[in-house]
C-alpha cells in the first residue's frame, strides 16, 4: 500500500496556489509520499477520451488500497477535478482524502453555482481537510454531509534560511498583488506601507513604499529585518471569506519571524492571540493608534512569541500532523 499527494505545476511562479500546493507536496515526499502531478492547461481542447487517457497518466501508479490525497481545487476547473475523483473512485477500497485550500463558489460570489458539483465531490471522500470549523459548517449549510474531517488550523511555510533578527520598526509590510486591495491606493497611516509584488499600476505616495517582487528567499529576508505583516482586506466578500479561509500570507509573515496585524474576524484571530503572534485591529484607524503606542519592549516580546510558533511553521509541522491525523482517520473506519 501506497500514500500519493497530486500537486500543480504549470502556473507562473508567483501563483499562490501553486506554491502552496507545492509546499505541501514537498512535506509529503519526505514523509514517503508518491507526488502525483498535475499541469495546468486549457482543459476544454481535451476530447472526453483525450481527457480520460490524461488522467489514466495521472494515475497510472496507483494501485487498489492505496491512500490518494487530492489538493482541492486543482484550478483545472470543475470538469477536470470530477472526472479525477470519480476516476479515484474506481479503485476498490482505494481511500480518497480531499485536502481542500479554497472553495471557489465562496471565494467569488459569481461562481456560487458551482457549489452543488463541490459539495457532491466533498461527500465522495473518505476524509476531508478544511481549513476551519466555520467553513465546515458553511459547508454543511450547502448540504455537505461528510462528517470525517480534519481541520488544518494554519498554513506552514518550510525554509531552512538564516533570517534576521527582526528589530523593531513601526514599518508595516504588504506582500501581495496590492492592485487588487483599495487601502493600498488610500493608505493615510502615519507610519510606512512596504508594499512586495508587482505594482507597477500603483503610484508611491505618501508613507507608501514599493519594494518590488522578491522570490521566496529574497522576501523572507527582507521581511525579518522587522516591523509587521498585515493581514487585511476592505472588500466584503473578500473578507467575509478570511473568516472561513487561512491566509497562506499570514504565514509567510510568521515564518519570516515578525508579528501579525490582522482585521478582526480573521479566521486565525484565537490562535493570533492565544501565541501572541500580533495585533488584532478593527479599522485601521485602530491600527495608527495601537502603533503609536507600540514600545520596543512590547515588539520584543511578540518576536519571541513569534520565533517560537514559527518553528513548526518552518518544519511542516502543522502539515505532518494533518497526514498522520487523515490516515488514522481512514485506517481505523
Amino acid at each position: 500500500m501506497r500514500v500519493h499527494i497530486t500537486s500543480l505545476h504549470g502556473h507562473a511562479s508567483i501563483s499562490t496556489a501553486q506554491n502552496a500546493q507545492q509546499m505541501i507536496a514537498s512535506v509529503a515526499r519526505d514523509m514517503g509520499f508518491n507526488e502525483l502531478s498535475i499541469y495546468a492547461y486549457p482543459v476544454s481542447v481535451d476530447s472526453e477520451s483525450e481527457l480520460s487517457k490524461r488522467l489514466d497518466g495521472i494515475v497510472a501508479g496507483i494501485s487498489h488500497q492505496d491512500i490518494v490525497f487530492v489538493q482541492f481545487p486543482t484550478w483545472n476547473g470543475m470538469e477536470f477535478d470530477k472526472k479525477l475523483i470519480y476516476k479515484l473512485k474506481l479503485y476498490n477500497r482505494l481511500k480518497l482524502i480531499i485536502f481542500v485550500h479554497d472553495v471557489i463558489p465562496l471565494m467569488f460570489d459569481g461562481n456560487y453555482y458551482l457549489m452543488d458539483e463541490t459539495i457532491e465531490l466533498f461527500n465522495l471522500a473518505d476524509a476531508l481537510i478544511l481549513p476551519t470549523a466555520k467553513m465546515y459548517e458553511r459547508l454543511k449549510e450547502a448540504g455537505l454531509k461528510n462528517e470525517h474531517v480534519i481541520f488544518q488550523h494554519i498554513w506552514d511555510f518550510t525554509h531552512h534560511l538564516t533570517l534576521n533578527k527582526p528589530s523593531f520598526k513601526k514599518i508595516v509590510h504588504f506582500a501581495g498583488e496590492a492592485r487588487k486591495f483599495e487601502f493600498c491606493n488610500n493608505w493615510h497611516l502615519d507610519y510606512v506601507l512596504q508594499l512586495y509584488g508587482s505594482n507597477a499600476e500603483l503610484k508611491e505616495g505618501v508613507n507608501v513604499q514599493f519594494r518590488g517582487w522578491h522570490n521566496r528567499d529574497q522576501l523572507l529576508l527582507a521581511l525579518s529585518e522587522g516591523g509587521f505583516g498585515l493581514v487585511w482586506s476592505e472588500q466584503e466578500n473578500v473578507s467575509r471569506y478570511m473568516t472561513m479561509c487561512l491566509s497562506y500570507k499570514l504565514s509567510t509573515y510568521l515564518s519570516a519571524g515578525i508579528p501579525i496585524i490582522a482585521k478582526k474576524g480573521i479566521s486565525n484571530q484565537q490562535l493570533i492571540e492565544e501565541n501572541g503572534l500580533g495585533i488584532i485591529v478593527d479599522s485601521l484607524e485602530e491600527l495608527n493608534h495601537v502603533l503609536s503606542e507600540m514600545t520596543e519592549q512590547r515588539y520584543q516580546e511578540l518576536v519571541t512569541n513569534v520565533e517560537q510558533f514559527s518553528y513548526l511553521l518552518q518544519n511542516g509541522y502543522f502539515t505532518k500532523k494533518i497526514f498522520v491525523d487523515a490516515i488514522h482517520a481512514v485506517q481505523k473506519k
